[in-house]
């Protein structure tokens, strides 16, 4: 795959997730993390054939019981994803996974904005499994 269709279609996931990124109901201090910059450098500039996205604390605190950690690396070279989903504290042992089914965890989709709507519903579901306090959930 060439550097250009590369970037391009780092551009256009990371768009489209972004546009459905905007009704996930993201708990209290936390955020979705989208460098585009850094994405696409890193697609550009390696032998990478990936992107990433993270969803976590807007002030990081590896000791917070109480916190979802979500990355999504999508491939380039085909319209699939891996969702990584946990709660808890940020060290080994002490969190738990939010996503147990493979389907929810390798995605896949026939174009990169079905890509990015299944991944959509996989981190939807992920942050509906974390035991939070429903008034600590943004509206």
């Amino acid at each position: 795959m060439d550097q250009q269709t590369k970037t391009n279609r780092a551009y256009l996931i990371l768009d489209e997730i972004e546009r459905l990124a905007s009704d996930w109901p993201l708990p209290e201090g936390h955020v979705l993390k989208i460098d585009r910059s850094y994405e696409t450098r890193w697609a550009m500039g390696y032998p990478s054939r990936s992107v990433s996205i993270y969803v976590g604390r807007e002030v990081p605190d590896p000791n917070d019981p109480d916190q979802v950690h979500i990355e999504v690396r999508f491939f380039l070279d085909e319209h699939r994803a891996t969702v990584f989903a946990e709660y808890g504290r940020r060290w080994f042992g002490k969190f738990r996974p939010l996503l147990t089914q493979p389907s929810d965890i390798h995605v896949r989709g026939s174009s990169f904005a079905e890509l990015a709507y299944e991944v959509s519903s996989s981190v939807r579901y992920a942050l509906a499994n974390a035991e939070f306090n429903a008034s600590k959930v943004a509206a």
